[in-house]
């Protein structure tokens, strides 16, 4: 930019128009300009003029403003640095510099985020810079709050997660800080709860992350104590979200100053509510001053209202498992008492003590009509019977106590009602309210002339009576609540295992057969994360009630607990066909009635469902066994697809037995470095070799060579995949390093496949760092090759450490092209150098024009972005001749070459020769080839084609 003074006029010796020269049309220009401008000394920083623009951005006076330096606009900043890049310039006219973004401060203290820019010259033997500012805070803290906000929806999805899976309140209030930390990223996350009593102090009782604010340090909100905190104040008193934008500017006693000291710049405090009362707070700091947004304080207040409701069900679960631990010690206390024993030695007892020929107990039914529970006549005991009276003390408005002739209200064909007695009385059995639960009659065979006696008698043994149905009532809850669920009712696991031992020694006394069915919700976690958990209590109630209605009267229907249901289905026949049959005509009615939808609270939500099915057939099968098999024929029934039906058979158990034992292996196998790399040649269109891709073996002990297709999908499963990674990328990096020894070899590129477990590792940018320094490897030479999985989440993260390792001169390989989640918004923001056609695609391409197209499209859209486009599983000469003819760059497969062990590497380079190129970040990889064009080479292996993915064949 040229000089933007004119060089007419010296500078005035004013303050006012030190920095300006005195021209009318230039002052005015610069007076006026909306953008914000000053000039100040280059050696002192003395601000020597500003606009007006520049007046109201900073909020001084012009006679205030013209005292400042440099200095008090940037606190803390190294303005050489700043501007100049080192030390002021000394020449008399210099280039512009680049706009540089700064943190400033206004005349209140106020922090705002400035663009500058600016030009140097010279006048009147003073040096002198022209600044020009933009005001960017807004722009700033908007990118900040849309990276908050993205960071509070991951913690909240993550915390809704971990409220399903947690058992107590202190491990919510663990893994709640964990999560902010790791998940939402706040530097400092932690939980206090008020202490008990009027004191108003909070007790750290979880955190995660940087910890050292909380040591030795006292916190309440209780105006006057000691660590009194007015945010703290406000959250405490009113249960609502406090946030403290910039620690440095509270008024606060103690929390500020102590936050200052260990980096942390804002606080944002939410409130722990149980019934409706505030019992502590969740702290969660960050580093930078931040102002939370309107979204980020409803996604809170989602946070808050999901926290209350965890604290909630955590209290429930706590409640719910000591009173099913009392009820169980008191039904174990009162077991020796047997109910009918009781009642009837309680009437034996009353006929002996009124001396009454005959009598009963009866209780009232719910539909109307008695029921006896013990009866007595002439010291024999009768059977029970129901019957209807015409009259009975349990009527609405009856007398507590009536007398009656002898069998007027008994039925006549039992042996109370043929009892020829003279008298009668019937005694209402209350409870503690006073309603009917029963009634006692006594029948006389004389009449009484002691009435009030009899009925004193009576009083004492209906009071007794009362106190024991009641007893009895509560003992059948007790039993209830221990073996049932207490959500839909249903059995529980503990009497779910009872009553399947049950049915297996009845299978195997009876030689009969049934069916276990093992039933599991697909994807319940997703209605409790976008209806909430009170829904999905709903959804499991409603599932029950049509698992009740799709079985029999004597068939068992239990819930394990979550989502998961069992059936147990008895007495269907001993053929195994005619089982299997029958089985499956339940488990399919079982899969219609669970996919319906259901209706809960105005939403209308459809689910599906999968069931494992295991047999019985009166054999030595236990009830561990049976559940076993059941379960893995459901996950089976998921892998399937989900709503669906499998059956167990044995080979699922030597599956899953095979698994377990090649797990084990590998961890050995990993411990002691049973692998080894082999590397496939990577061939440009002249048959010269460019580099290699490094494919990992395991040389097992037992089975030799196995196959990546045998031991990658446990080690993904399992995490090993981390660790296997890492020994691979040093293996290999040590091998390029060795080859950079030698003309020959030292311009090779070493490919290497990276997992999406392990790219995600926290780490994974350092260990690569590691690994380079030390092996000593030429990072130009390495590629990483990354599989499309890897964009389906947290893009923005993918794309930093591919960025972060593209500095140190890494290059990108996009693998498996067109099989995973190909988006052409991702291809053209990621960095990346080749991307990989998938073998799939080159054999179809021979096989079909659409094949052939979707290929050629590829190399085409390569080509537009610039991109290295690889062929794999090149297999034949037809595969060949069709890369080629499409103007393939590079290829590999078995028709060039299959995986070499490194001793048989340098005689193939030998033969086919080393290609002398330039890494392709350099934009020097060689023209396509013709179309047509020829390929002067001789394959050195033939063999059919086959490829292994992951980490090669």
């Amino acid at each position: 930019m040229s000089d933007p003074l004119p060089d007419a006029q010296p500078y005035a010796a004013s303050s006012v128009t030190a920095g300006i020269p005195d021209e009318t049309g230039f002052r005015l220009f610069f007076e006026r300009n909306p953008i914000p401008m000053l000039v100040h000394d280059q050696d002192s920083l003395r601000l020597l003029e500003a606009n007006q623009a520049a007046l109201d951005l900073y909020g001084y006076t012009r006679s205030d403003f013209l005292t400042l330096t440099l200095h008090d606009l940037w606190p803390g900043q190294d303005i050489g640095q700043a501007l100049y890049g080192g030390e002021p310039p000394v020449t008399p006219k210099a280039a512009d510099t680049e706009s540089l973004r700064q943190r400033h401060c206004r005349a209140d203290g106020a922090l705002i985020d400035v663009e500058v820019s600016g030009s140097q010259f010279e006048r009147a033997g003073r040096r002198v810079r022209l600044l020009s500012l933009r005001d960017i805070t807004r722009q700033i803290r908007a990118g900040r709050e849309i990276l908050r906000v993205s960071g509070v929806q991951r913690l909240l999805s993550a915390c809704n997660e971990a409220l399903v899976r947690v058992e107590s309140r202190t491990d919510m209030f663990r893994q709640v800080c964990a999560l902010a930390v790791q998940v939402g990223g706040y530097r400092l996350a932690w939980v206090g709860l008020a202490s008990p009593g009027q004191d108003r102090w909070l007790e750290p009782v979880a955190s995660a992350g940087d910890t050292r604010y909380l040591e030795d340090a006292v916190f309440s909100w209780g105006e006057g104590m000691a660590g009194h905190s007015v945010l703290a104040h406000g959250v405490m008193t009113a249960g609502e979200i406090g946030v403290a934008d910039d620690l440095a500017r509270q008024t606060d006693i103690a929390w500020p100053e102590r936050a200052r000291r260990f980096g942390l710049a804002s606080a944002i405090c939410l409130p722990l509510c149980e019934d409706d009362r505030v019992i502590g707070m969740l702290g969660l700091y960050s580093a930078d001053p931040v102002q939370a947004g309107e979204d980020e304080r409803r996604l809170l207040q989602t946070l808050m209202d999901d926290l209350a409701f965890g604290m909630g069900r955590m209290r429930a679960l706590e409640e719910q498992r000591h009173i099913q631990s009392a009820m169980l010690q008191v039904a174990a206390a009162v077991s020796s008492h047997s109910g009918s024993a009781f009642f009837e030695q309680m009437v034996r007892h009353m006929l002996e003590v009124l001396g009454a020929k005959a009598g009963c107990l009866a209780r009232c039914l719910p539909q109307g009509g008695l029921r006896t529970v013990a009866a007595i006549v002439e010291g024999q005991a009768c059977p029970d019977f129901e019957w209807q009276p015409e009259r009975t003390a349990c009527g609405s408005g009856a007398c507590r106590v009536r007398w009656m002739m002898a069998g007027h209200d008994l039925p006549a064909g039992t042996m109370l009602g043929q009892c020829h007695a003279q008298a009668c009385v019937a005694y209402r059995v209350e409870d503690a309210s006073g309603a009917a639960m029963g009634v006692l009659y006594a029948m006389l065979d004389h009449q009484p002339k002691q009435h009030d006696f009899i009925v004193s008698i009576l009083q004492i043994f209906a009071a007794s009576a009362a106190s024991e149905m009641q007893r009895q009532e509560a003992l059948r809850e007790i039993r209830q609540i221990a073996l049932h669920d207490a959500l839909t009712g249903l059995p529980n696991r503990k009497h779910l295992m009872d009553m399947l031992e049950q049915a297996l020694n009845r299978a195997r006394h009876e030689q009969g057969a049934g069916a276990l069915l093992f039933i599991d919700l697909d994807n319940f976690k997703t209605i409790n994360d976008t209806l909430g958990h009170d829904k999905g209590d709903q959804l499991l109630a409603q599932a029950a009630r049509r698992l009740r209605q799709c079985v029999r009267s004597g068939d068992m229907v239990g819930r394990l607990g979550g989502d998961e249901f069992v059936v147990l289905l008895e007495g269907l026949g001993t053929v195994p066909a005619q089982l299997n049959r029958q089985a499956r005509r339940v488990a399919r009615n079982i899969l219609s009635a669970l996919s319906a939808p259901y209706h809960i609270d105005g939403y209308t939500y459809e689910n599906s469902s999968s069931i494992g099915v295991a047999a019985f057939l009166g054999g030595g099968e236990t009830v561990g066994e049976l559940m076993k098999q059941a379960d893995m024929a459901m996950y089976q029934a998921k892998a399937a697809g989900r709503n669906g039906v499998c059956f167990f058979d044995r080979r699922m158990q030597a599956d899953m037995m095979a698994r377990a034992l090649l797990e084990m292996d590998l961890r050995q196998a990993l411990a002691q470095e049973d692998f080894a790399l082999y590397y496939q040649p990577q061939s440009d269109s002249l048959g010269q070799v460019t580099g290699v891709e490094a494919l990992v073996r395991w040389r097992h002990a037992r089975m030799g060579l196995v196959s990546p297709l045998q031991f990658i999908p446990v080690a993904e499963e399992t995490g090993l995949i981390v660790q296997l990674g890492q020994w691979i990328l040093l293996r290999a990096c040590e091998r390029l390093a060795a080859w950079a020894g030698s003309p020959e070899t030292a311009r090779l590129t070493m490919s290497v496949n990276i997992s999406a477990r392990e790219f995600r590792h926290p780490r994974f940018v350092e260990q690569v760092q590691e690994t380079l320094l030390r092996t000593g490897a030429d990072p130009s030479r390495l590629k990483l090759e990354l599989t499309e999985s890897l964009m389906v989440e947290d893009i923005k993260g993918t794309i930093a450490k591919m960025e972060s390792l593209r500095q140190l001169g890494i290059g990108f390989a996009l693998d498996d092209f067109g099989t995973g989640y190909s988006s052409l918004s991702y291809l053209k923001r990621l960095p990346l150098e080749q991307i990989k056609i998938d073998r799939s695609f080159i054999l179809d391409a021979t096989l079909s024009r659409t094949g052939g197209a979707i290929v050629h499209s590829i190399f085409q859209l390569g080509r537009d972005l610039g991109l290295t486009v690889v062929a794999e599983g090149v297999e034949n000469e037809a595969h060949l001749d069709f890369v080629l003819k499409h103007g393939c760059e590079c290829y590999q497969g078995y028709f060039f070459s299959a995986p070499l062990p490194d001793s048989a590497l340098p005689a193939f380079l030998a033969m086919h020769g080393v290609r002398q190129v330039r890494a392709v970040r350099q934009g020097n990889c060689s023209p396509p080839a013709q179309a047509g064009g020829g390929y002067p080479m001789t394959p050195a292996v033939r063999r059919p084609a086959r490829r292994t993915r992951r980490r090669g064949p």
